[in-house]
């Protein structure tokens, strides 16, 4: 090997590497790991909407527009209109997709830099 194969090779380890670290520096950071209370948080469940062909699917609304609020799953008048409802853990579940899109992103950034390098 000559000085501009170790030269290119070490520079695509160098890339490699710095996608890995941010990939976890991305993941650590959509996880909640530096941010102050996070955990408490994460634990208070809301009531959103369920039904998956409304618009406002996902969205909170008030405990008060719930018909039977005992359970999990309930009707909600909402506008005149009775809408499927669900209690969920809104920032965990936001929290949790969100780290899932980024560790995938810098996941095959950092394969796709690794298989440049040589692997």
């Amino acid at each position: 090997m000559d000085e501009r194969e170790i030269f290119r090779l070490v520079v695509n380890y160098v890339i490699f590497l710095m996608w890995f670290i941010s990939m976890h520096v991305m993941i650590a950071y959509q996880a909640g790991v530096w941010t102050k209370g996070a955990a408490d948080d994460m634990q208070r469940q809301q009531w959103v909407i369920a039904d998956p062909l409304m618009a406002a699917f996902g969205d909170e609304i008030e405990e008060d527009a719930v018909r039977n609020r005992s359970g999990v799953k309930s009707v909600a008048y909402i506008q005149g209109l009775e809408v499927f409802v669900q209690k969920k853990q809104v920032v965990r579940d936001t929290r949790k997709r969100r780290t899932k899109g980024w560790a995938m992103l810098f996941a095959h950034m950092a394969g796709f830099a690794a298989i440049n390098a040589g692997g």
